[in-house]
């Protein structure tokens, strides 16, 4: 069952999202203690415990498809760390539930990894030109993303990265360098929102 418009604009402000399964998150509040995967007395951030929940990952989607419409994306693309972050299961969601025809592509944050290629598209390849939208699973500062952002551009010539969306924001100084390279930033979940930043560390 799909989020109608009112649900979507209704999670967006962390409102009742009336999804069918008794399982799924139904506020945003229930989203973020999912999102906390609890060992002993510490928290540790797991956005990939996010994305196996089917109504989690539905509602992260369906968000997704809300900033990137606003956004007038043409593609979007994951971000691939040392680990997964969960932002690549989380691309497929987005374009499974996409109503319009979206192309992805992966691309790699560091370059010295060699178990990938630094870069994997399908269809939007050189062929095509537009505006990309990148996905992350969490971000903390811009400094790692500006490398990704320069490798995508020289690869797909004539395409722009206009912005990224992250599942869980630091607030650390990310989206204000975004926003001053003249790039779009959201995130759906961040670190003020938690109550409980002080005992966080970061997953991966």
């Amino acid at each position: 069952m799909l989020l109608t418009e009112i649900d979507r604009r209704r999670f967006l402000v962390g409102g009742i999202c009336g999804l069918a399964s008794r399982d799924s998150p139904r506020s945003k509040q229930e989203l973020i203690r999912m999102f906390l995967s609890r060992t002993g007395n510490a928290c540790i951030l797991d956005v990939k415990k996010l994305t196996l929940n089917s109504g989690a990952l539905r509602l992260l989607a369906e968000c997704v498809l809300d900033v990137t419409g606003g956004w007038h994306a043409d593609a979007i693309g994951a971000l691939r760390g040392r680990m997964s972050s969960g932002a690549e299961t989380l691309l497929g969601a987005t374009l499974a539930a996409s109503q319009r025809d979206m192309d992805g592509f992966f691309t790699r944050v560091d370059q010295s990894l060699h178990v990938a290629p630094p870069f994997e598209a399908g269809r939007f390849n050189g062929e095509k030109r537009g505006r990309l939208v990148l996905l992350d699973g969490i971000t903390s500062r811009a400094d790692r993303l500006w490398s990704p952002i320069a490798r995508i551009e020289s690869v797909l010539r004539g395409s722009s990265v206009i912005g990224l969306i992250s599942v869980f924001d630091w607030e650390r100084g990310c989206a204000e360098d975004l926003t001053t390279a003249g790039l779009h930033f959201h995130a759906i979940l961040r670190a003020s929102e938690l109550g409980v930043v002080d005992r966080l560390r970061r997953a991966h």
